[in-house]
C-alpha cells in the first residue's frame, strides 16, 4: 500500500478527527486496514481514538506549533506501509460557529420525501447538529422534521418551492439555510445512496459473526427512507444475511479465515432501482493488539509514579500474551522520567511536579515472541497509546470559545449554553470540575443576561440597527 500524507489543524486543548483514506492506496487492489500510529508518535498532543478510517488527535492546552507523526496501514497479506500526519496546533479563543449550507433536489409531483439537510452542514466543534422544528416553507404544506431530516410531500403542480430551516449545535449557536425543491413531471429517479463501511478489527474480538447497521450509510434521494430495502448480494449469501424483517437495515456477516468485502444492496422499492456498496470485514481471529475497551483509567498525582501492567490495557487473541516490543519502542508526553520501560510487560510513568492535565505513553505491542529456533511464527503488532491524566493543583484555567450570536431586532431572545463553549483541562480534582458564570453587558439596543449555571440570553430592541454589537 502507498498511503498519503495528511494535514490537519486544531486549537490547543481541543480534539480533531483526522480521516484516513484507505480506498485506492494499493496498486494491487488489496483490502487495506488502518493499524493506528506508525513508528513516530505525536509530541504536542496524543491520539485518543483509532477508528476504522480515522484517528482522533487531542492537542495539549499548552501546546502550539506543528506536530508531526506517522500512521500505519496493512494489506491482507501483512504488508505494511506508513505515511506522515502534520497537525497545526494554534492558540485560539474563538469558535468557528455553525454553517448551514443550501441544498437543492429535484423530484416528481406528489412524491413523499425525507431530506437529510444537515448532512453537509458544518459545526465548529465537530459535534452533531440538530434541525430545529420551526421551519418556514413556500409552496409546500405540512413540512415536518423527522429524525433530523425534513419530511414532506411535493406539490401536485410543477414548479420551484423553498423550505428554510435552522440547525443548532449543543451550545445553541445556529444558522439557517434553504432547501430548494424543484418539482418536475419528468424528473429522473436517482438511485439510492450507499456507502462502503469498514468493520474495525476490535469489533470482531471473541466473535464469529458481526452485526452491521448500515442505516447511517444509505439514503433515498428520490423519496423516503421507508421505501428502501436492504439486502445482501447473491455472491455473499453463504456468509452474510439481513437480520430481522423486511425493513431491517442490519446485516449479519460471518467471519471466515480471510478478510472479505461483502456486497450489500439498497433498493428503492417504489421504482425498483438498486445500488450496491461493500462491508469490509477482517478475518476471524486475526487482529493486532488493541486497547481493552473497559480498562481502568490511568491517573497519577503530580510528582508521583504509576506502574502499568500492559496486560490490563492490551487485548490480544485467545491463547496469546501481550508484550512490549523493546525499550526503543516506548515514548511518552508530559513525563518526568526517561526509564519508561521496566520489562516486556511493564511500563512506568512519572508525572512532573508542575503540570496537571492530559498525558500519554506510547509503545509497540506484540502478541507473542519469535520462536528463535528457525520456525516461522506469526507475531502481530500495533503501536498503541495509553491516555494518562495527571492530577494536581497547577491546572491551567479553563479555555472559553467566543463566538458571534445573531439576534433579530424586536423578536424573542436567543439562549446560548456557555458550558458547551467552556473547555475544562484534564487533571482536575472533584471540587474543581464545576464552574459558576457571571457577566452580561446591556445597552439601549441590546440586552444580555448570564445565569450562574451558564445560560446566556441575548435580545435586541426593535429600534436596534443591523450591525449593532
Amino acid at each position: 500500500p502507498t498511503p498519503s500524507d495528511v494535514d490537519a489543524q486544531v486549537a490547543a486543548g481541543r480534539k480533531v478527527r483526522i480521516p484516513i483514506t484507505l480506498t485506492g492506496i494499493d496498486a494491487d487492489g488489496d483490502d487495506d486496514q488502518l493499524l493506528g500510529l506508525g513508528n513516530k508518535a505525536p509530541q504536542l498532543g496524543r491520539i485518543t481514538e483509532v477508528g476504522a478510517t480515522y484517528l482522533v488527535y487531542e492537542a495539549y492546552a499548552d501546546s502550539s506549533g506543528t506536530d508531526t507523526f506517522s500512521y500505519a496501514v496493512e494489506d491482507w497479506t501483512g504488508q505494511r506501509a506508513q505515511a506522515q500526519i502534520r497537525v497545526g496546533v494554534f492558540k485560539s479563543g474563538t469558535d468557528s460557529g455553525v454553517y448551514a449550507r443550501d441544498d437543492e433536489i429535484t423530484l416528481r409531483p406528489n412524491t413523499a420525501a425525507t431530506v437529510p439537510v444537515a448532512q453537509n452542514d458544518i459545526s465548529g466543534d465537530n459535534t452533531n447538529l440538530t434541525v430545529e422544528r420551526n421551519v418556514e416553507s413556500q409552496g409546500i404544506d405540512g413540512v415536518k422534521v423527522n429524525d433530523n431530516m425534513l419530511a414532506f410531500t411535493t406539490p401536485k403542480q410543477a414548479g420551484t418551492y423553498y423550505v428554510i430551516y435552522t440547525v443548532k449545535d449543543k451550545a445553541g449557536l445556529a444558522d439557517t439555510a434553504t432547501l430548494t425543491v424543484n418539482v418536475d413531471d419528468n424528473a429522473a429517479i436517482a438511485p439510492p445512496s450507499a456507502y462502503d463501511y469498514r468493520v474495525p478489527s476490535s469489533a470482531t474480538i471473541d466473535k464469529k459473526s458481526v452485526d452491521v447497521d448500515v442505516s447511517q450509510w444509505i439514503a433515498n434521494p428520490s423519496g423516503t427512507a421507508d421505501e428502501l430495502q436492504v439486502g445482501v448480494d447473491d455472491s455473499a449469501a453463504d456468509h452474510a444475511r439481513t437480520k430481522g424483517g423486511r425493513t431491517s437495515t442490519v446485516i449479519t456477516v460471518d467471519l471466515t479465515d480471510e478478510a472479505r468485502a461483502v456486497p450489500y444492496t439498497v433498493t428503492n422499492t417504489t421504482y425498483n432501482i438498486t445500488s450496491t456498496a461493500f462491508i469490509q470485514v477482517p478475518a476471524y481471529g486475526v487482529f493486532p493488539p488493541t486497547l481493552r475497551p473497559k480498562a481502568p483509567a490511568l491517573k497519577v498525582n503530580a510528582r508521583e509514579t504509576i506502574t502499568i501492567n500492559i496486560a490490563d490495557y492490551v487485548r490480544v487473541g485467545a491463547g496469546k500474551t501481550a508484550y512490549v516490543d523493546g525499550a526503543d519502542s516506548v515514548s511518552a508526553t508530559k513525563a518526568d522520567n526517561d526509564d519508561l520501560y521496566v520489562n516486556d510487560q511493564t511500563l512506568k510513568f512519572t508525572a512532573p511536579k508542575d503540570y496537571a492535565g492530559p498525558a500519554s505513553i506510547t509503545f509497540t505491542a506484540v502478541d507473542g515472541k519469535h520462536a528463535g529456533n528457525g520456525k516461522v511464527k506469526i507475531v502481530n503488532s500495533a503501536v498503541l497509546t495509553l491516555p494518562i491524566t495527571v492530577i494536581g493543583r497547577d491546572v491551567p484555567a479553563p479555555t472559553f470559545s467566543s463566538s458571534t450570536v445573531d439576534v433579530v431586532a424586536g423578536e424573542g431572545s436567543t439562549t446560548i449554553d456557555l458550558t458547551a463553549l467552556t473547555h475544562s483541562p484534564s487533571g482536575l480534582y472533584d471540587d474543581e470540575k464545576e464552574y459558576t458564570y457571571a457577566g452580561g453587558v446591556s445597552s439601549d439596543q441590546v440586552t444580555t443576561n448570564v445565569s450562574a449555571d451558564g445560560k446566556l440570553t441575548v435580545s435586541a430592541d426593535k429600534t436596534a440597527t443591523p450591525g449593532t454589537t
